[in-house]
């Protein structure tokens, strides 16, 4: 095996090794964004308002969040060492995530407060709404995020 296709071979295991840990890392956030879904599901069943029990469920969600953007930063930072070629690309892409990160954790802290005050969202069905809204929207950013890594493996 030549050098250039050793090099090769080096890069692609390393991807490969990087991608695995990205989709275990995606799957783990996923259980826990089931998880509080059927939570909110069972909620949206009370007919108790639970606006501090949704705002404690948010705030770890946050928690989890917080943690799983963190890793992401750094399987980036290590797929940038990994592949300096692609760096414009790469960067454009870590960019945008912490953005839309930004954007997310902005909209969670807001509706945390928002339940918190329960006057702000008095009627219970609309305050479970509004956080099945947010979960949907965590959702589509995870899958657009996963849909431009996967592009991005490809064109490799």
């Amino acid at each position: 095996m030549s050098h250039e296709e050793t090099k090769l071979h080096s890069w692609n295991v390393t991807i490969r090794e990087l991608f695995a840990q990205w989709q275990l890392e995606h799957r783990d956030l996923q259980l826990s964004i089931d998880k509080l879904r059927r939570w909110i599901f069972e909620a949206s069943q009370s007919s108790r308002p639970l606006h501090r029990e949704t705002a404690d469920q948010l705030r770890a969600l946050k928690d989890r969040l917080l943690e799983h953007f963190a890793r992401e930063d750094v399987l980036g930072r290590q797929l940038l060492e990994s592949d300096p070629t692609a760096e414009l690309e790469l960067s454009a892409m870590c960019r945008q995530a912490d953005h839309d990160h930004s954007l997310i954790l902005n909209r969670l802290e807001a509706l945390v407060r928002k339940l918190e005050s329960s006057p702000a969202i008095d009627d219970w069905s609309i305050a479970a709404n509004e956080v099945e809204l947010f979960v949907d929207s965590l959702e589509e950013h995870e899958e657009l995020e996963s849909d431009s890594v996967k592009c991005w493996l490809h064109g490799r």
